[in-house]
């Protein structure tokens, strides 16, 4: 008798697990909240454990690379001066440059067609069995299913819904370290800085680094410690980042 698999979140955790189980006989169901694919991310250095796990999955020789052939990395102070760095294509065994979507589509060849993929859909309720579970599925559209399954993955994110649905609320698992990260593609490249240039502005409490990457836009990435996550997490990203960094603008570098 097959065993059945629901699978929460359509994410690299989800899609991943989706593969593994159907190679090992399973089928897999993921249910996914958004109503489509989600394309976007940040940058990821790739080491040796990605790569493992990427070709173990088939996918690593179709995933789009994105280091740069040139790259150069710079450290800029405060008065405006910049020193080049080491960056990590420099380490032994360096990393692959990709992007979330990278593999996220490459991952979505492994499963589409061939797994069952439902949007907008989420579970309610959970209850388990001594063999396999009841899993209570709610659509978009407000319609309900009962449905039975040997395992349940929660792939679904730092708040997950499989999670407080079995085991209680966040706050029963959450232990901040008072740390907000703010990252995203660059609609052009840094003024004074070449294409292929990194750079990282860094200072107590505090750092902006840019990666290049081929064939896309650098990606920024801003970190700042806070006492308070919960209700910096509440504020206005854009105003809240320019506070901070302000002192640190050099030659424009944030605010342009």
């Amino acid at each position: 008798m097959t065993q059945r698999a629901l699978i929460v979140g359509l994410g690299i955790g989800g899609m991943s697990a989706a593969i593994a189980l159907q190679r090992q006989g399973w089928t897999p169901v993921i249910v996914e909240r958004a109503p489509e694919r989600r394309k976007g991310g940040y940058f990821i250095g790739l080491r040796d454990e990605g790569k493992n796990a990427a070709a173990a999955l088939g996918v690593l020789d179709v995933m789009e690379k994105r280091t740069p052939d040139n790259i150069r990395f710079w450290d800029v102070r405060k008065d405006g001066t910049r020193r080049r760095i080491a960056d990590l294509t420099q380490e032994t065994n360096a990393p692959i440059a990709v992007l979330r979507g990278d593999i996220e589509e490459a991952l979505w060849s492994g499963i589409e067609g061939q797994v069952d993929v439902r949007f907008g859909t989420v579970p309610v309720a959970i209850v388990n069995g001594a063999m396999q579970a009841q899993v209570i599925l709610r659509t978009e559209g407000g319609g309900e299913t009962t449905e039975t399954y040997n395992l349940v993955i929660g792939a679904d994110g730092v708040r997950s819904t499989v999670r407080r649905l079995v085991f209680g609320p966040d706050k029963a698992f959450f232990h901040s370290i008072g740390t907000m990260l703010c990252a995203f593609p660059l609609a052009r490249p840094v003024e004074g800085f070449k294409a292929g240039d990194g750079l990282m502005v860094a200072d107590v409490k505090r750092t902006l680094t840019v990666f290049p990457l081929e064939g896309r836009p650098s990606t920024a990435l801003f970190s700042y410690r806070t006492r308070n996550p919960e209700k910096a997490s509440r504020t206005n990203p854009l105003s809240t980042l320019r506070q901070i960094f302000a002192d640190l603008d050099v030659g424009g570098i944030i605010s342009k």
